[in-house]
């Protein structure tokens, strides 16, 4: 996996090269002030970056102290970044709104992963080329489930680490509670929270449709579709929920349009790297036979 691993520095490399090219135009003389193209594009880099590291957290299966710590370093910079270069007036104001918007979707994504790992859908590894058929016409698929024995994972069982990793994103939620109540950091009106929500489960709904099309292995159109729609139902809530944008159809279609193409642009590469999301415990039972098929020896396994 010496290439995968080159693939995936290479992808981090060139993340953090555009990051650095658009925080020099959005902090050069050019008005940037939201709603400006240049603007909605570096949100859109904070989104789904962040997002993508917590689909990291949530579909990794070595090291996870580092996952969530990367996760959450992700989150902190982001916030603080955005912070000083849009909005460096009301810097702790804007700073906590965007630490909320992206632990709420981070821990949102985070979970929802975390649940469909137990339902068998995780993140495989293609190691090599499929082998050509035998005898029955079975094809073996050699996929690593990272290490992790589908067999011995049941229904609603989690592990020590995945317990671990639920009970730090809990403690920063409610860390992050405790300090934006006690301070009185964010507005309380119903509009506010309202806005935030609609825009948290936009970008996670744009952020896993991205997912399915980018490492999903059956349905390519089905997928391109689903993200599609994914993008106009996620433009249609924000804009109808914030009309005091100019054109705000116009800006939230780029918004989830740049997520969605940083997204998929991203998990190609990983797909390249050889990342598969499959059902882990099906292709298990596959690359082993099941008892109903027969065996490479014509006869019953």
């Amino acid at each position: 996996m010496r290439s995968a691993g080159l693939l995936i520095a290479l992808l981090v490399a060139a993340t953090v090269l555009v990051d650095l090219v658009v925080l020099s135009i959005v902090v050069s003389g050019t008005p940037a002030a939201w709603p400006h193209p240049a603007t909605v594009f570096f949100f859109s880099l904070a989104f789904s970056q962040a997002n993508l590291l917590a689909v990291w957290a949530g579909l990794g299966g070595r090291m996870v102290v580092l996952r969530y710590v990367v996760w959450i370093l992700g989150v902190a910079l982001w916030s603080k970044l955005v912070a000083l270069t849009v909005n460096p007036t009301t810097e702790a104001f804007s700073t906590t709104i965007w630490a909320v918007i992206l632990l709420a979707q981070g821990i949102t994504i985070i979970g929802l992963l975390m649940i469909a790992r137990q339902s068998g859908i995780g993140l495989a590894v293609q190691q090599a080329l499929p082998e050509p058929p035998s005898a029955t016409g079975v094809s073996p698929v050699p996929l690593d489930t990272h290490g992790q024995d589908a067999r011995a994972t049941q229904p609603l069982q989690f592990s020590l680490w995945q317990m671990f990793g639920w009970m730090t994103a809990l403690a920063v939620a409610l860390g992050l509670l405790r300090y934006v109540v006690h301070y009185e950091v964010l507005p309380l009106a119903y509009s506010f929270w309202m806005e935030t929500l609609i825009l948290c489960v936009g970008n996670v709904l744009v952020a896993l449709a991205a997912l399915w099309a980018g490492l999903g292995t059956r349905r390519p159109g089905v997928r391109i579709l689903v993200l599609c729609l994914a993008i106009v139902a996620a433009t249609a809530a924000a804009a109808v929920w914030e009309p005091g944008v100019a054109d705000p159809r116009r800006v939230y279609s780029m918004l989830f349009c740049f997520q969605a193409l940083w997204l998929v642009g991203s998990l190609l590469v990983i797909r390249i790297a050889g990342y598969r999301l499959a059902q882990t415990k099906r292709f298990s039972q596959q690359s082993r036979g099941t008892p109903s098929e027969p065996g490479p020896t014509g006869g019953q396994s």
